[in-house]
């Protein structure tokens, strides 16, 4: 009402507003009201405000425009220790994991140990110091560099137990290295030391997922979306939750030529799975098909499999129950049994056993030869650099034959980097037959890759 009077108070309080809008994590409205204020200014944005707006183009998803924010609060501001931080995460949000790590080390090298603060003569541990340790940690975490970030990370932890931020900071590093029951363990010693804190309430829901504890992760869910309905981490977490509760299909297709029997010849396979949607959460039912064909000896041999069964997948277990019918040269009915068990984060064993084993030979089956099976697996992750596995298999064939066959198998990780990793496998397969005649039978056989 004052007219241009009124020009310098209006601008101010629409900056005001603006720094509100991004304390209320109303980004959306931050953005907008930042390019409008851009497109009609007289003159230079104030360096705050457009910190704030890169937090906002952060937030959303657009890390080039926050990055160029950052860099233009460095210019007018160049001893701005927040938006020096800022530019490092939007410098990782953009993949540029070299200049993100260089920052962040020449922003940890540059904050003194210890400083001291007005009024008092002895000097103080410098928090700055400890957010660049985190900031230097947090960077090779996210560059995939995760042996280095949990180093850093377990040592700051040990001097400060009870921070919050490196708590949370381990958790992370732990959930990234595939330890997930490590990494909740983290996490609750945070929420006794922070109650209600909105990052550790997200983490302990994607943690409540990753563990298959569905339950706990829906009642979560519901209190997360009640208490940050406009967070787009609360948004991304409803995703996967979605998405979990759809149906799901399966297709796989494979092609293979042999020269030693009983898997002599060309042979092709095609194998469908539908999935329901959940129910009683770690539930559902399935139907599939599978069409197989091989050229044995005798000619060509056609397989069909119709399959129906449910399946679990609860904490620390996931198994399934099938019956099928399989038509071959003669018809026959089955059923697969399996259960997989992760006791931590280390260890998984598998067993289970088959009537009708779907790894019965084609031309055994020709020859109107069927096949029962047991299996038992057991795998060692010590994390995602090293994981080791021991299968073994016994078929009972119905011709009098009985099959071992053995698979030890390693992987490990030569080179983790920002923009690729390097791995090096290998597996053994080891079988002996009892007899060394007929349709299932063949030569004791070594064989590496």
């Amino acid at each position: 009402a004052q007219g241009s009077a009124a020009a310098y108070d209006l601008r101010r309080a629409r900056l005001d507003r603006l720094i509100a809008y991004r304390d209320r994590f109303r980004m959306e409205d931050v953005v907008r009201e930042f390019e409008d204020l851009q497109r009609n200014a007289q003159s230079p944005l104030p360096s705050w405000v457009t910190q704030a707006a890169g937090d906002a183009y952060l937030a959303i998803q657009e890390p080039e425009k926050a990055r160029d924010c950052y860099r233009d609060v460095l210019r007018q501001a160049p001893d701005s220790f927040s938006a020096a931080v800022s530019l490092i995460y939007a410098l990782v949000e953009t993949e540029e994991y070299d200049e993100a790590i260089a920052r962040a080390d020449a922003l940890n090298a540059a904050q003194p140990i210890t400083i001291v603060e007005p009024g008092r003569t002895a000097p103080v541990v410098n928090p700055q110091r400890l957010a660049t340790e985190i900031l230097a940690a947090n960077v090779r975490a996210f560059s995939g560099a995760l042996a280095e970030a949990t180093r850093r990370f377990e040592i700051l932890a040990r001097g400060a137990e009870a921070n919050v931020e490196l708590r949370m900071g381990l958790a992370r590093v732990y959930g990234y290295r595939g330890w997930a029951q490590k990494s909740l363990g983290e996490t609750l010693v945070a929420a006794t030391l922070r109650p209600n804190d909105r990052g550790i309430a997200l983490a302990q829901a994607s943690l409540a997922f990753d563990l298959r504890r569905y339950g706990e992760f829906e009642s979560r869910l519901e209190s997360l979306r009640n208490a940050f309905p406009q967070s787009r981490d609360v948004e991304r977490l409803q995703r996967t939750w979605d998405t979990y509760n759809k149906r799901e299909l399966d297709i796989s297709v494979g092609y293979g030529r042999g020269p030693r029997v009983p898997i002599a010849g060309t042979s092709f396979a095609i194998d469908t799975t539908l999935y329901s949607q959940p129910f009683l959460r770690h539930l559902r039912a399935f139907a599939g098909y599978r069409f197989s064909t091989a050229n044995t000896v005798e000619g060509w041999e056609d397989v069909h499999r119709s399959r129906i069964g449910v399946q679990y997948r609860g904490p620390q277990l996931v198994g399934l129950i099938e019956l099928n019918y399989n038509n071959a040269t003669r018809s026959q009915v089955g059923t697969r049994v399996n259960l997989t068990y992760n006791p931590n984060d280390h260890w998984f064993f598998d067993a289970g056993f088959e009537l009708f084993s779907r790894d019965t030979p084609p031309r055994a089956l020709r020859n109107d030869i069927k096949s029962n099976a047991a299996n038992f697996g057991v795998a060692y992750r010590h994390s995602e650099s090293l994981v080791a596995r021991l299968n073994l298999r016994g078929i009972d064939y119905s011709d009098g034959n009985k099959r071992l066959e053995i698979y030890p198998s390693a992987t490990m990780r030569l080179y983790s980097g920002p923009s690729f990793t390097a791995d090096m496998g290998g597996e053994l397969s080891f079988s002996f037959n009892s007899r060394t005649d007929g349709p299932s039978a063949g030569l004791a056989a070594v064989d590496a890759v």
